[in-house]
């Protein structure tokens, strides 16, 4: 994500699945695709999701229903805070869904990346324009 948009702006950001294997690397042609994004995924190690994650969540975002409805029967409490972030794609994407692209390979990761960036893009300037109001 490109933090010049949000100039002055203080979050943080993590990533966490429902059913991640704690300590999973990225698939190779993940980290290549997201290279090419010019973001490094060498390091990456899945994590899971907790209720201390949850806790001190402003916002989480899915990808996809399924998620959603999970998160949800699983953390009650997020009910308020969970969106799709596909919500954001502007359309770029024909729903708002965003597939996971883990066995789709190397073309349908580079495609979700796309998508992706759209979306972290548009809730960056929506989050700047609130800023701003």
């Amino acid at each position: 994500m490109n933090r010049a948009l949000l100039p002055g702006a203080r979050f943080a950001v993590t990533s966490a699945g429902l059913n991640a294997t704690p300590g999973r690397v990225a698939h190779p042609w993940a980290i290549t695709a997201a290279e090419e994004f010019g973001v490094s995924l060498k390091n990456h190690q899945a994590r899971l999701l907790t209720a201390e994650m949850v806790a001190h969540a402003d916002a989480i975002f899915t990808m996809d229903y399924q998620n959603q409805a999970q998160l949800i029967a699983r953390y009650p409490e997020t009910s308020g805070k969970v969106c799709l972030l596909g919500a954001y794609s502007g359309g770029t994407a024909r729903s708002l869904q965003i597939r996971d692209p883990y066995y789709g390979g190397e073309k349908a990761t580079r495609e979700c990346y796309k998508t992706l960036e759209a979306c972290i893009e548009n809730l960056v300037r929506a989050c700047s324009y609130k800023q701003q109001s």
